[in-house]
């Protein structure tokens, strides 16, 4: 199994997980995280390996620490992930590894976990997910919506 296929198989478990807690009195709360991540499940799938935001995530240590474990996101990132409901689905892959409240300090793969380091092209620039463009304030702006 590839990077890509165990990062989309992980996000559709967590859809499935948040589809089971849909409830009558949470407004759509929790259908929305299903959807948001099922999207992003659909997205991952069409990246290869060797695709920016992959790399980005293999380098974090998310698929363990020489790339072929399954992925595993650290504590924040997994929270980060759960409660996902909104944006583009490569914005919540650019985010997963600089979660808040992750240990930067740790070595890559460490207990099989996600570190968060910055989120960088190797050659000094910014990784500009496709179908995006820079904003000059280390955002970016997508060009999938209207």
């Amino acid at each position: 199994m590839g990077m890509t296929d165990s990062l989309a198989g992980y996000l559709r478990a967590r859809a499935r997980w948040r589809l089971d807690r849909v409830q009558s009195n949470d407004d759509g709360w929790n259908a929305r995280c299903a959807l948001a991540l099922l999207d992003a499940a659909a997205y991952a799938e069409t990246l290869g390996d060797d695709d920016p935001l992959i790399s980005a995530l293999n380098e974090a240590g998310c698929f363990g620490p020489y790339g072929i474990g399954e992925f595993e996101p650290g504590e924040a990132a997994a929270r980060l992930i759960d409660f996902w409901h909104e944006g583009e689905p490569w914005e919540l892959l650019a985010a997963i590894p600089g979660a808040p409240g992750e240990d930067r300090s740790s070595t890559p793969g460490e207990e099989g976990k996600c570190p968060s380091p910055d989120l960088e092209d190797p050659q000094g620039g910014t990784i500009v997910p496709p179908g995006s463009e820079a904003r000059g304030d280390g955002r970016f702006r997508s060009r999938w919506r209207g």
